[in-house]
Order: structure tokens, then sequence, then C-alpha cells
């Protein structure tokens, strides 16, 4: 008995994987080459070296410098064995092939923890004492700039040791630094007589305002010292407002100046209801980008979450839909996240059965990658504003804005359309339920059938021939048949 326990469980443990052994095993995505979108990255714990240096092989991903970009982090890249000295040195050998990620340092935390900030940082009652309160709510709005500026070197001076050995191409600014959300800090800023005295909205304002002027010595620090980055994205903003209202956001007018582009939190039944429409994330990423697009700015690298608490976790393939109309809406990269450290600690086996963060980043490249054969249409190509006005942006902040997608008469079917030149790529998601076949109309093309299926289903449409008053008669290509592997049917 005992020996056929211990064949048993040796049988087991041979099919038992590590990230990068389950790696090895899948077909990696097919790449264009020489495309134009950017790196992927993620947020979370630090990965072992064999599989960062896997998902940047196959994957579409940066390397990751590891934690944040500290002062003590940095130091290690003296030690030649060190995981950041062995990831910056693999950046430098083959930098067409390595890109780096790199998390700045957020000095503030640690000077608040070591009492090192002037008393000019924290709100103050009538008397001029601190506030009884916790301190990440109690933040001076006022507080002088050179606070900043100091803490801002401090950031730079890490991410310019880095850059004398490796380029970096991806800065993943945290964000949650400084100021906190209004939200938590209002019932403090009545509190301190110094503080400017208006209704709550324009109050809101003026705090958005502070808080990118605390914030902006920071942004210029990262782009001097990193001038040929290609994206420094901030946590998190849109076309704000964004979550439940305008209290747990900042005013997009000001903030947007921070980053490159915008960047939005979508986290799957994080202050959402997932999928299913109405409060669902694709209905508030259309909310932001319609806000967005207003000052130009269409293109996004967004950070990304198929769930991390316990059972509440996205099937992969309707995160897959997901993740092809953010694409069709001019997602140029994204953030992988996962914010609960695994059980298994991640070095470990898992047995046959992968974890969901592993299949998010998988599944993430498998859309980026198939999309990278469609570069132009991300880059030079524009989101359709379709019939209808959004109606959370119009019930949140009160414009009338394009809703920018296309009604198909199933509110948990949805349908996106970006224009390049004479041609269309739409995106047909059945965000509920199963695939199922729709009618939609479209101004450009007339009424067409789509499928629309859970892991999402993309078409590329032109106009074969026009013919005056006649519907045009339309070339309609499926172009993801494999919808769970998309990008397999193409060639390097």
């Amino acid at each position: 008995m005992h020996k056929i326990l211990l064949i048993l469980l040796i049988g087991t443990l041979a099919y038992a994987d590590t990230p990068v052994e389950y790696l090895h095993k899948q077909p990696p995505p097919v790449f264009k080459k020489e495309h134009g979108l950017y790196p992927l990255s993620r947020w979370g714990w630090s990965l072992d070296f064999d599989t960062n240096k896997e998902f940047a092989d196959n994957w579409g991903y940066a390397l990751e410098f590891g934690a944040y970009a500290t002062p003590q982090a940095v130091q290690k890249l003296d030690d030649p064995h060190s995981f950041q000295s062995k990831v910056c040195a693999l950046v430098a050998s083959n930098p067409d092939k390595y890109k780096l990620a790199v998390i700045p340092d957020r000095p503030l935390i640690k000077m608040a923890k070591e009492n090192r900030l002037p008393e000019a940082y924290w709100l103050k009652d009538k008397d001029g004492k601190k506030l009884d309160a916790p301190t990440w709510k109690t933040k001076n709005p006022e507080a002088p700039q050179t606070i900043f500026k100091e803490a801002a070197k401090i950031t730079a001076d890490s991410l310019k040791r880095i850059r004398e050995i490796c380029s970096i191409s991806i800065v993943l600014d945290g964000g949650e630094n400084g100021l906190s959300e209004f939200g938590h800090t209002y019932p403090y800023l009545k509190k301190d007589p110094s503080i400017f005295s208006a209704p709550k909205k324009e109050l809101w304002d003026y705090y958005s305002k502070h808080k990118y002027r605390t914030t902006m010595p920071n942004t210029l620090a990262i782009r001097e010292a990193i001038p040929d980055r290609k994206v420094h994205v901030w946590y998190h903003f849109g076309g704000l407002p964004y979550w439940t209202d305008y209290r747990w956001s900042w005013n997009y007018e000001y903030m947007r100046k921070l980053a490159d582009m915008p960047g939005q939190s979508l986290y799957y039944k994080q202050f959402n209801d997932g999928w299913e429409a109405d409060d669902d994330l694709l209905t508030f990423f259309l909310c932001s980008y319609a806000q967005a697009a207003e000052y130009g700015d269409k293109l996004s690298y967004n950070w990304l979450c198929a769930g991390w608490k316990e059972n509440q976790f996205s099937d992969i393939d309707r995160y897959m839909g997901f993740l092809k109309c953010l694409y069709t809406a001019g997602q140029v990269g994204g953030v992988a996240g996962y914010f609960s450290y695994p059980k298994d600690k991640f070095k470990n086996d898992f047995g046959s059965k992968p974890p969901h963060w592993l299949k998010q980043m998988i599944a993430l490249s498998r859309v980026h990658a198939f999309f990278s054969h469609f570069d132009d249409f991300i880059l030079k190509g524009e989101l359709l504003p379709g019939p209808n006005t959004h109606a959370l942006v119009k019930k949140r902040v009160g414009l009338d804005l394009p809703a920018y997608e296309f009604p198909t008469g199933d509110k948990n079917i949805r349908v996106l359309v970006r224009k390049n030149k004479d041609e269309c790529l739409v995106t047909a998601w059945a965000a509920v339920g199963d695939s199922k076949e729709v009618e939609v109309f479209i101004d450009e093309l007339g009424e067409i059938n789509l499928l629309a299926r859970p892991e999402g289903s993309v078409y590329k449409i032109s106009i074969k021939e026009q013919i005056r008053f006649e519907p045009p008669e339309l070339h309609i290509q499926l172009l993801d048949k494999n919808g769970l592997m998309p990008s397999q049917g193409f060639k390097e």
C-alpha cells in the first residue's frame, strides 16, 4: 500500500509546474515584427529571474526591475549576482529585444513614517495643532513646493543610476503618494481654518489643482531622468470622475499633464459589477474615454486585473473579450496587476492547475500580440462615437458626450468600431451569456451581422463596392478565428 501511494505521489510531482515550466509548455503568441505597440508590464510581487526573462523573451513583457527603485534597491546594482544587476545587464546586452519597466520610489511615504516632514505638510486645527486623525488623510494641500521637489530628487536620482547601466522603457508611477483622494480628506479640510472655504465641488477643484501642483515636481524629475522612455503612466487617471463620483478621483483637466497618457485602474469586481452592464468595467472605461477624448487623449496604457480576491475571478475567455474591446478603443499596452500574494509564493510548484495571475498575464499577452498585427489601426485610427450619448457621463458630470459603442438591442452585447482610412476594425463581445448573432447598424457600413463571443470577435470590414442609393457591398473578415489564441494564424 505504501509503495502504491509513493508511486502516485511521484507521478503527481512529475506533472507539477513552476510558472516558467508552465509557460514553456504553452504555444507562445505570434507578434508582428517591429510593431508599434508598447511593451506590457506588471504590478505585484517580483517574479523570479527565469519567469521574468521568459515573459520578456516570448510574451511581450518588459523585464521588471524588481520592487520599487529605492536607493536601497539601486545599491544592489553593485552586486553582479543580484536580481537587479542581472536584469539591467540583460537589457544592456540587447536593448532592441529587452525593455525595462521600473516602479519609481515614493520617498514621501518613508519620510512621513520617519517624521522627517515639516509641520507645514499636515493639516491643523484652529489652535494650530496637528489633527488627531490618520496621517494619510490629513496632508495639507497648501504644503510648500520645496517638500515635493526634495522627494522628487530622491526618486530621480535612483532612476538616473539605473539608466547609467541600461535604458528604461516603462515607468509605472504608483501615484498613491502625497495627497489622498478628496473623499478621504474632505472631513479634515474643513477643520483647518487656513484652507480655502467653498462649496464641496469647488473645494474638490481646488484640491485637484494642488494635487497637480504637488505631484508635478515628481513628473518633471522623471521626465528629466528618462527622456527616452516609451511611456510614463500614473496611477490612476483617465477621463474623470471614474469610480463612484468625483470624491474618489481628480479633475482630469489638471491631472492629464502628470503622465504621458491616460491609465485607468480596470479591476474586475473592484468598485464595479464585473462585465454585466450598467455598472460594468467597459461602461466605466468608455465613460472615462469619452471625457479624455475631449482633450485629444485617445490612446491609453491601463492598469488591468481579472480579479485577485477569493471567488472574484473572471473567466479568462470573458477577460480576453474585454481586453479586445480596450485595444479597439486605443489601448497600446497595459499593466497586468495582481494584489494578493499567492499562497504558493509563486516560486513553488503549483501542480497541474495554473494560478489565476499567470492565466491573466498569458491572456493579456495573447490579445496584445494579436493587435500588434493591426497597430496602424490602434495608433492612427479613430474610435467611432456611435449614435448615442453616454448616460454615465451625463449622470456624473452633466455632459453630453458620445457613448463610443454601437447598440445591438442587448445591453450585454457590446460592439466597438475603430476606423483607419477606408477600413473598420469591429469588435463584438458577449459580455454575458453564450455566443450570439447580432445585427448592428454602423453609419459608415450600414447594417451588418456579427457573431459576438465571450472571448470577443474582431472583424475587419471594408467597402468592396459602393453603388449610389444602395447599401454598400462589404468585405467582412473575422480576424481571430481562434478566439482564445487569436495571433496563432499569423506569421512572425
